[in-house]
């Protein structure tokens, strides 16, 4: 499933963090391993 949206929180130690989605609804969890390749890490 794709979402688009702001990262809310983020875990640099442990690669994770949540998303709120553009849509709205609930935070959405993502793993470092969800983003596109050569993205970089979110800030």
């Amino acid at each position: 499933m794709r979402f688009e949206g702001v990262v809310k929180t983020w875990n640099e130690e442990r690669a994770f963090g949540f998303i709120t989605p553009a849509q709205g609804g609930q935070d959405v969890f993502v793993h470092i391993t969800a983003f596109p390749p050569r993205s970089g890490r979110p800030p």
